[in-house]
């Protein structure tokens, strides 16, 4: 099994975050041209009404780093990332046999690729679970913000699957929250209502 250094971690964490700064104003854009951006923005009002801590001051920023970034991303992972990170540890080492047992006795594509997709069936599974219900203790009913939250959640699973580091999904989740909480001062000092 390949191992990644502490350095090639890090910089996977970086690269998701980058993602996902970039890929949520992407979908919202694309929501936005396929709904109407009426409904898109209707909705991120309505959610920002029950994130009201994203709004505290820039000199209250500790107590928003405490009580919204640091806290909330380490119960959340604890809640919905652990137990797949668990089954990951465990089962990985079983499928890294089986892959290589059946793998190199099939001479034929097709098999090989079904063995490497139920494989990759196995292992995010678990991940998709759990990152769907932690996408719905951010509404109690549908809106257009979920498929976003959907969306960050599965990179932070990913970051989980490729560098067998539980902790770096905290990690990413508490520098995704500092993000929001600062584009949101920058729209607000360019004047835009949130």
């Amino acid at each position: 099994m390949n191992q990644l250094s502490l350095k090639q971690k890090w910089k996977l964490v970086f690269k998701i975050s980058v993602l996902n700064i970039l890929g949520t104003p992407i979908i919202f854009l694309i929501f936005g041209l396929i709904v109407g951006f009426d409904d898109i923005l209707k909705d991120l009002k309505n959610y920002t009404r029950h994130r009201l801590d994203f709004f505290l001051p820039i000199n209250q920023f500790l107590t928003f780093f405490r009580s919204s970034a640091l806290v909330p991303a380490g119960l959340e992972e604890v809640e919905y990332r652990l137990l797949p990170w668990l089954f990951l540890i465990l089962v990985e080492p079983v499928i890294q046999i089986w892959k290589s047992k059946y793998k190199t006795r099939s001479n034929f594509f097709i098999i090989r690729l079904l063995i490497e997709l139920s494989c990759l069936l196995i292992i995010w599974v678990p991940f998709i679970i759990g990152n769907y219900f932690w996408t719905l203790t951010h509404s109690s009913k549908f809106n257009l913000i979920l498929p976003i939250v959907f969306f960050t959640g599965l990179t932070w699973s990913w970051l989980i699957i490729k560098t067998k580091d539980w902790q770096l999904a905290v990690v990413a989740h508490i520098l995704a929250n500092i993000s929001i909480y600062f584009f949101i001062k920058i729209f607000l000092l360019f004047g835009y209502k949130i």
